[in-house]
Order: C-alpha cells, then sequence, then structure tokens
C-alpha cells in the first residue's frame, strides 16, 4: 500500500492535483457513485447515460463503502483506501494459512509477496471490486480444504455480490463436493452440507439478477450496460482477433492491438503454469475460470487484475520461484505496479 500511495503522489505531482483527486479514478468513482447514490430503477440508455450504466458493476463493494463511510466519515478517498487495506490484509493473511497447509510456510510467505506486490494488486489501493471479492475468494477455497462447505458456499455468495466471475466458484464449490462424495459418503450431515454448498454460492449472483429484474424488467440488464458503456460482450473469437491483428503486422500495430495482444499472450502463459503445475483441482478450477472469463469477452485490458483475483496462478509462480530469485522479482513487480498506477492517475480526469 506504501508503494501504491507513494506512486499517486507523484501522479498528483505532475498532474497538479491533490492526491485525494489523483486517487479518485476509473472503476473507484463508479462504486463511490453508487454508494452514495444507489442505482436508478431502469435500464441504461446509450453510452453517455451514467447513471443508469452503475447497474454494470454489482452492489456488494458499495454497500460496504456505505456503511464504512457513515463510520468514519471524511472524504471517499478515505473510505476506499480503508476498504482496500483491509481486503489486502485480509487477502493476504488468509492466502499465507491457506497456502502453508497445502505446501508449506516457505511457499505461503512467497505466495502472498507475489499478491500483495503484482502489478494487479492496484485493486487495492484503487479500492476495485477484487479488493473485496479476492478475501472472499481466498477464504471459499481455505474453508473447503478444511471440509466446512457452508462457510465456504456462504464466502463464495458474499464474492458474488461483488464481481460476476466470482459465479467461477460455484464451480469450485462443486468440485470440492464431488471429491467428497466420492470419498467419504458415510457421514450424512457432511455429504448434506456438501452437496448444499455450490447451491449458496450462486446466491450472491442470483440476488442481484433478482434485483435487477424486479427494478429494471431484465434479470441481465448489467450486461446491457456492459455493451453500451465499454462494448464488453461474451465472445469466442475476440482474443485470438488481437492476436491475428498483430501477427500481421508486429510492432508497427496500434499500441491498443500490441497491449491486447500482450495481454492474450500472459493469460495464456498464466493458464498453461496453472495446468502443468501440481496444485489441488479446486485451484485450478477457480484460476481457469477467472483466466477464461477475460479471454472469451470483447473489451480488453486489465488483464493484471484478472491474474490477481487468479491467485493461484501466483500461487503455482511461487512454488516455482527459487527464494534467492523472489527479491528480484518483487522488485520488479513493485516498479511495474508503480508505472501502471502513475499512468492510470495521469491519463483520465473522468468522473462519471
Amino acid at each position: 500500500m506504501a508503494v501504491q500511495l507513494f506512486a499517486f503522489l507523484i501522479a498528483s505531482a505532475i498532474i497538479r492535483f491533490g492526491v485525494a483527486e489523483t486517487a479518485f479514478r476509473f472503476d473507484t468513482t463508479w462504486f463511490y457513485r453508487i454508494a452514495e447514490h444507489g442505482y436508478l430503477h431502469r435500464a441504461p440508455t446509450g453510452p453517455t447515460d451514467y447513471g443508469g450504466l452503475r447497474i454494470a458493476f454489482f452492489p456488494g463493494l458499495p454497500l460496504v463503502e456505505r456503511a464504512v463511510h457513515a463510520v468514519i466519515g471524511g472524504g471517499p478517498v478515505h473510505t476506499t483506501v480503508l476498504v482496500g487495506t483491509v481486503g489486502l490484509v485480509l487477502s493476504c493473511l488468509g492466502l499465507w494459512s491457506l497456502v502453508a497447509g497445502d505446501w508449506n510456510e516457505s511457499v505461503a510467505w512467497r505466495s502472498v509477496a507475489l499478491l500483495a506486490f503484482f502489478p494487479g494488486a492496484y485493486v487495492f489501493s484503487m479500492a476495485y471490486s477484487e479488493a473485496l471479492a479476492l478475501p472472499l475468494a481466498v477464504g471459499t477455497l481455505w474453508a473447503l480444504r478444511r471440509r466446512w462447505f457452508l462457510l465456504a458456499g456462504l464466502s463464495a455468495a458474499l464474492a458474488g455480490t461483488m464481481r460476476l466471475d466470482s459465479l467461477v466458484l460455484v464451480a469450485v464449490c462443486a468440485v470440492a463436493a464431488i471429491r467428497q462424495l466420492r470419498e467419504d459418503r458415510s457421514r450424512t450431515g457432511v455429504v448434506v452440507r456438501a452437496v448444499a454448498s455450490p447451491f449458496l454460492a450462486g446466491t450472491g449472483v442470483v440476488g442481484y439478477l433478482i434485483y435487477l429484474k424486479v427494478a429494471t424488467g431484465g434479470f441481465f440488464t448489467f450486461a446491457t450496460a456492459e455493451k453500451l458503456g465499454w462494448g464488453d460482450h461474451f465472445s469466442f473469437s475476440a482474443s485470438f482477433h488481437q492476436l491475428r491483428l498483430f501477427s500481421e503486422h508486429g510492432f508497427h500495430s496500434p499500441p491498443l492491438v500490441i497491449m491486447n495482444s500482450t495481454g492474450v499472450i500472459a493469460v495464456v502463459a498464466a493458464a498453461v503454469l496453472v495446468v502443468v503445475v501440481s496444485m489441488p483441482l479446486e485451484y485450478k478450477v477457480l484460476a481457469l475460470g477467472v483466466l477464461g472469463s477475460w479471454l472469451f469477452t470483447a473489451d480488453h485490458g486489465a488483464w493484471f487484475r484478472y491474474i490477481e483475483f487468479a491467485f493461484p496462478v501466483l500461487v503455482a509462480l511461487a512454488s516455482k520461484v527459487p527464494e534467492k530469485h523472489l527479491l528480484p522479482v518483487i522488485g520488479v513487480g513493485a516498479a511495474t505496479l508503480g508505472v501502471l498506477i502513475v499512468l492510470f492517475a495521469t491519463t483520465t480526469s473522468f468522473f462519471p
């Protein structure tokens, strides 16, 4: 968090805004506007209907921000930084406990270091939805590895109120439930809880869809908002179209094509790493599900944050990075993280 706040300080000096104004950008502003004003009970009408487009963002994080602001007061940045910091601390504590149990303490420490300094960690200082969805996803795996199925389902349900791709936790709970059924069917209570966990896990997303149906007349109005506002929609071919454009023109391609192609290569490499490294199936399902949700959408960018949310990628990397190479890896990650934040904070003044 110190690295990230220092990057905001540099950015504020560049654009000559206050640090608070500099830190309040992109999705940060959308979530806080929802925390302040809620949703409009209608579908969005166009790409500049900023009030209507709010429904593209799930309500879990804004509800927490509203509650925190009611307690601590102050400006929006105070709330978002506090929420993000708590999310980072909980993520690190939960990940250490999870990985220490499945590997050892050395891999656990390396995993936590990579999570905290990976470039996608800007989701904590900028209080994106991953700031709370990530510790809840970690908590889901932690509970499943201990066969605490109802706690896992509840944690996954809360993650589903934060962001749509938390739905992959339903599959993670289902995998754990199937494992329980194969290993031991004799304990009826455990089996019932195991089978119930994936259904409980889906209630967070389903609850928001029901709200949208009541408020706007359609279950999937959030998808309409994503497409209107950001051109984001499901697509099998969009990622590979970017690679084809890059293969035709190389580094003479437009910067956006180069960035998107880099993201596709990075996400595919992350998926391959997860597949080849030996780890429990629940880890693999979570990582591949989150990475797939990025790979098969038309709106590219922000792949760092998706790898951050697909945290088993970082665990896989931590299990292979020798201790002597950890410090240089963290240094490169921290530097990239700082540069990304400076670029984010100095290239837009858009406030919806």
